[in-house]
């Protein structure tokens, strides 16, 4: 029975299946996202991500691999269960997730030498010959014995003079960090560390509202949760998304079983006795009950509802977390009374100067300018997807010139929303972009933002695109947003674009080199 139907939702919201269309990036996780892309795309190595059981880290993994899986430049593999016997069968396992054929069927890879050398020549083959970045990901950490770590220390020694030529991301539960306190070798190899923590009240209410949000049809209406059943989920669940997750299913269900669409704290109270039946929800009196809820009524005409939750349920624990009561009224002391008549004050009205923003200045239009534009960076972004769009990939280079034209970016790992970012010209870029030749473009645009926002909405739908510059002495640049590989000739342009599904846009056209500035034909 598809249950979320009968709900006006258009897909189940509350599955506990790792969907990254369900992805809900709180500020953990999509930390934790961006500096794992971060790490990968800079080659640094070892990674770790732990966190106790149902913290989301299982979803992160598979987010993760939604972002780089349309990056030709990035290969990656999946361990779901490490609990190998000996140093052979895990040496096995990785060399059969990266050649796709068996250790029965390589005559001569018997012990464990041969085994890393093969692994060895695969990384120096992908990593050196093909300029492919490969990613190896090990859920369920906590289950690798010794000899595995031991295994893992030592393919991080295959390297250049520049990077690390494999990638390694394990997501554990806390337990690994007990297992590897010990192990010195393996700590110093660890390139970025972090631990996934349970979400507060104010991103459990956001979590059931944008999984709700995502699963549903515009212009319907979706099952509404009263405030106290946010607090009563966020009591019983403890901020663990699974539980979340679990719990409000159970929600969803009974909302069916008892035709109801609205979910009040007793309803929650209900469901959460069948859910977790051995976890006793803290009574109490009703006078202190009454004056909670006073104070929870009179609190949300001041504060910011989510943010007095905390605050109140801190103060349930006996800690409660000092709050500001914002001023609405300021109460201004009257003058007293006097005989004596003034004369009105006439305070005469100055109508305001219109400031005009400063106007660039702008490079005469004959001379190529230093940079293509300046970007603000959205929400969620990071300077590397940024990097890709704008220049077709990320380079070490291109990081590197970026970074000299803005110095007002310190750590490239941490840029903020809204932050300003100037892209310059690098020449040459992307050789494999000659004279005369076919691509395929979804828009033109002549100005960089507009071309910026589109390249993003295609790479969104699964469409590998970049901003191809090509640049006028008389009209400036024109930009294209295309796919981001260039056709030896029409036909095979076409052939192509019918890959494109749905993208009716899209058209194919012949260009002269444009990224080194040449004009478009």
């Amino acid at each position: 029975m598809d249950y979320y139907k009968t709900l006006n939702l258009e897909k189940e919201p509350f599955s506990n299946s790792p969907d990254p269309g369900l992805f809900f990036d709180s500020k953990q996780h999509l930390e934790a996202l961006q500096k794992l892309e971060i790490s990968i795309r800079l080659k640094r190595g070892l990674n770790v991500i732990t966190g106790d059981v149902g913290t989301g880290k299982t979803t992160l993994s598979r987010q993760l691999i939604q972002k780089i899986s349309y990056d030709p430049t990035l290969k990656y593999f999946l361990i779901l269960d490490p609990g190998f016997s000996s140093t052979a069968d895990f040496l096995s396992c990785i060399l059969t997730h990266f050649t796709g054929s068996p250790q029965e069927s390589r005559p001569g890879v018997k012990d464990d030498t041969a085994l890393k050398e093969q692994i060895k020549k695969y990384l120096f083959l992908q990593g050196v010959d093909n300029n492919i970045t490969t990613v190896l990901m090990i859920d369920e950490g906590q289950k690798l014995p010794i000899f595995c770590l031991e295994v893992l220390r030592e393919l991080l020694n295959y390297e250049t003079n520049d990077n690390k030529l494999l990638q390694i991301i394990i997501f554990a539960q806390k337990e690994f960090n007990d297992s590897i306190i010990t192990l010195d070798n393996f700590n110093d190899r660890i390139s970025f560390r972090y631990s996934l923590s349970p979400l507060g009240f104010s991103e459990t209410k956001d979590l059931i509202d944008f999984r709700l949000k995502k699963s549903s049809a515009p212009g319907t209406t979706i099952p509404g949760f009263s405030f106290f059943a946010y607090v009563t989920i966020y009591r019983y669940t403890k901020g663990f998304p699974r539980k979340i997750i679990n719990l409000c299913h159970h929600i969803m269900l009974g909302l069916i079983i008892k035709n109801k669409t609205s979910v009040s704290y007793l309803f929650v109270k209900s469901c959460a006795k069948q859910v977790f039946p051995l976890q006793p929800y803290r009574r109490y009196s009703l006078v202190p009950a009454v004056v909670v809820a006073l104070i929870l009524i009179g609190g949300t005409l001041f504060f910011d509802k989510n943010k007095f939750a905390d605050f109140i349920l801190a103060a349930l624990k006996g800690t409660p977390a000092p709050v500001e009561m914002p001023v609405k009224y300021v109460v201004k002391e009257m003058p007293q009374k006097t005989s004596e008549v003034l004369p009105p004050v006439v305070i005469p009205i100055v109508k305001p100067a219109i400031i005009e923003p400063s106007e660039k200045k702008q490079e005469p239009l004959h001379k190529l300018p230093e940079f293509y534009g300046s970007l603000r960076v959205p929400k969620d972004e990071t300077l590397f997807n940024m990097i890709e769009a704008v220049y077709g990939s990320y380079k070490k280079e291109y990081l590197e010139k970026l970074l000299s034209s803005n110095l007002k970016i310190k750590n490239p790992d941490h840029i903020n929303a809204g932050m300003r970012v100037d892209f310059p010209i690098i020449n040459p870029m992307d050789t494999f972009w000659k004279n005369e030749t076919v691509c395929i473009h979804f828009s033109k645009e002549s100005e960089f933002k507009n071309a910026f926002l589109a390249a993003r909405k295609y790479q969104k739908r699964g469409v590998n695109v970049r901003i191809l510059p090509g640049w006028d002495s008389q009209k400036g640049f024109l930009f294209l947003v295309v796919v981001n590989q260039p056709f030896e000739n029409l036909s095979e342009a076409n052939t192509y674009k019918k890959k494109l599904n749905g993208i009716t846009e899209a058209i194919c056209e012949k260009i002269s080199s444009c990224n080194d500035g040449r004009k478009i034909l």
